[in-house]
């Protein structure tokens, strides 16, 4: 059986909650997580952790597929969550 490919969109507090509770589950998939800039995502696969939200939650970050190009995430993902903020939704897709 193939896993699931899961989007997550957004690098908040939220979008760090919803990674850290989807490794802890039993459930096998592919995640993806979108970030709008590459110096957070740089951090993460340094440094294992979101630095500005949720810092002490560790993140599997080996095992995920990160991009700040929404495009390539939406593409590659069967399952969107998103984890922005309302003030941010339209120009997130603009």
């Amino acid at each position: 059986m193939n896993k699931r490919s899961i989007g997550i969109l957004g690098g908040g507090s939220w979008a760090t909650a919803l990674c850290k509770i989807m490794f802890d589950s039993d459930q096998e998939f592919n995640l993806n997580w979108y970030f709008r800039n590459t110096e957070n995502i740089n951090h993460l696969k340094k440094h294992r952790h979101n630095k500005k939200y949720l810092s002490s939650v560790e993140i599997k970050a080996d095992t995920i597929h990160f991009s700040s190009d929404l495009n390539d995430l939406v593409k590659n993902s069967e399952i969107l969550i998103l984890a922005i903020p309302a003030a941010f939704i339209e120009e997130t897709f603009s």
